[in-house]
């Protein structure tokens, strides 16, 4: 139908092979059978270009927009920043059969806040995000929740359209966040842990009657957190007794705690102020069997 053109829809079944259509599920919940030459298909990843490359040096606010189309057909907005030199390496391989394939990490950020390398134009020069830009694809989901809500089930569906990519490291998947972008860490991570080799909640917080689920589903992946003892946004006492469960009941579980710096400082001390956070999360891949594996490396290509 003519009413049709343009809606954005999810495959949801196969009609018969003779009949040539498809059951769309569309964005208010309904479903159409539309015929296949009726149809354009799109990735979910709708309309991310791998040849916009950074180049060499890192630039503020130099990620690509893009849009992600959920399982259920609602658009959601995500900022991607590939590696630098990204084209560079890839031509290296040229002619091989092979591709490159990078680590991704995954950042949440807090209220309020931007993308990763939007964070500021000072960020930009840092030691950590250069390092981060060097190392990484980077992906920033526009946070669509508030600090008491938990972070939508599209996040976790990004991770999985974006690890089947051919340029991505599906055993090299990191989680990190910060503030309220770090609560979302936890809750992320808890959802589907078998997905990232590492994580790192940064100044977060988490609700208490989370904090068994939380500890119980993080178990097996290492995690460092980064807080400051100061910090009167989200208070460490409060943080401690998810933090003593972990400790007790994960041994790859590692604490890192900054005195004289307040909550909105923690951007900057553990992601921009140095690289010892990222070549933290490098130490770590997936190996047999999903569990986290340390590398003796700080960072090869395969």
């Amino acid at each position: 139908a003519e009413a049709l053109n343009g809606q954005v829809g999810t495959i949801d079944m196969v009609g018969p092979p003779s009949l040539c259509k498809y059951h769309v599920k569309l964005q208010d919940g309904t479903t159409e059978i539309v015929k296949a030459t009726k149809l354009i298909a799109k990735s979910r990843l709708w309309d991310l270009d791998t040849t916009l490359c950074p180049g060499v040096y890192l630039r503020w606010r130099g990620e690509q927009r893009c849009l992600f189309v959920d399982s259920t057909g609602h658009t959601r907005k995500y900022a991607m920043q590939l590696p630098l030199n990204f084209s560079e390496k890839q031509k290296e391989l040229s002619g091989t059969g092979k591709v490159r394939t990078w680590p991704m990490l995954l950042y949440l950020h807090g209220a309020g806040g931007s993308s990763f390398f939007a964070h500021s134009k000072k960020a930009t020069k840092s030691v950590g995000m250069n390092h981060a830009a060097e190392h990484f694809c980077v992906v920033s989901p526009e946070c669509d929740w508030i600090w008491k809500e938990r972070p939508g089930p599209w996040v976790t569906e990004l991770v999985l359209e974006m690890r089947a990519a051919a340029w991505v490291d599906p055993n090299r998947i990191y989680l990190a966040g910060c503030s309220m972008g770090g609560m979302s860490t936890w809750e992320v991570g808890a959802e589907r842990a078998d997905l990232y080799a590492a994580m790192a909640p940064v100044a977060a917080h988490h609700e208490d009657d989370r904090t068994q689920h939380i500890a119980s589903r993080l178990t097996n992946i290492p995690i460092h957190v980064v807080h400051a003892r100061s910090d009167e946004t989200c208070l460490m006492r409060k943080e401690e007794p998810l933090w003593s469960l972990l400790y007790t009941n994960n041994p790859r579980f590692q604490l890192s705690l900054a005195p004289f710096i307040d909550h909105c400082s923690m951007f900057e001390k553990a992601l921009c102020d140095d690289a010892m956070i990222y070549k933290w999360l490098l130490q770590w891949k997936r190996g047999e069997g999903g569990l986290s594996v340390h590398v003796a490396s700080e960072f090869v290509h395969v």
